[in-house]
């Protein structure tokens, strides 16, 4: 993962157990994180819920996991790392609140920092991290999907960033499609950050075969085509991964 942003990298994922850290070199600041999740990339980017916090430069482990589990601590290698079983944090679905997935579906979780001499403010939340099931590596190349709603920015900017829907796939892809379901609008997309975006037009898509990419950013924008008005464009992803375990 390039550039200095609150997100975790992956480390393993089997049935009960998520295990992630993130370099103290991006905690600095911080004495605090908390870790929050979502059942899909809409909740994660407007209301993530939030799963449980943890010391910066220190080492979680859920009870379920250091009750069911033999976890020797390895060294940290200036990492921050947490080890959770997803499914003790699972939430029933309630209308029009975030919900926590089971173990056997994908979770988007967030991370934030609470400043070190303000410990009444936290920094904004980091990019959506995408978690897959714990059984989602059993071909060489299993395919990724989500759908969600791009976020409106006032104009496009040069390269997508701030404001954008932001997020980290599991592994890299090899094999990319992202289709713009909106009759109307455009869909405005980008792989790396720095990027200037590409465009993605009503009703159409976009595929790459042999694309290596860790990230996605999306966003809309009031067009031409839309008469000056806008409401958030709807995409599909799908997104082959290139199996490393």
């Amino acid at each position: 993962m390039s550039r200095n942003r609150l997100a975790a990298s992956f480390n393993y994922r089997s049935k009960g157990l998520v295990d992630m850290s993130i370099r103290n070199e991006l905690l600095r600041g911080f004495d605090m994180i908390q870790i929050a999740g979502a059942s899909n990339v809409n909740t994660a980017f407007n209301a993530p819920r939030f799963m449980f916090e943890m010391q910066a430069g220190g080492v979680f482990i859920s009870k379920a996991v250091s009750s069911t589990r033999s976890i020797t601590e390895e060294s940290r290698r200036n990492n921050t790392r947490f080890m959770f079983d997803l499914g003790s944090y699972a939430t029933t679905y309630v209308a029009g609140e975030t919900r926590i997935p089971s173990d056997g579906e994908t979770l988007y979780v967030r991370i934030r920092g609470r400043y070190k001499h303000n410990t009444a403010t936290y920094s904004e939340w980091g990019p959506i991290i995408a978690v897959p099931p714990y059984d989602f590596y059993t071909t060489a190349h299993p395919v990724f999907t989500f759908t969600g709603n791009a976020p409106i920015l006032p104009e496009v900017p040069d390269t997508l960033g701030e404001g954008c829907m932001n997020v980290h796939l599991p592994y890299f892809s090899h094999t990319i499609n992202i289709t713009n379901t909106d009759p109307d609008q455009e869909l405005y997309v980008s792989f790396h950050p720095g990027m200037n975006p590409t465009v993605i037009r009503p009703y159409s898509e976009v595929s790459l075969t042999g694309g290596g990419a860790p990230e996605v950013f999306l966003c809309c924008s009031p067009t031409a085509e839309g008469g000056g008005d806008v409401s958030e464009v709807r995409f599909s992803v799908r997104m082959a991964m290139v199996n490393h375990s």
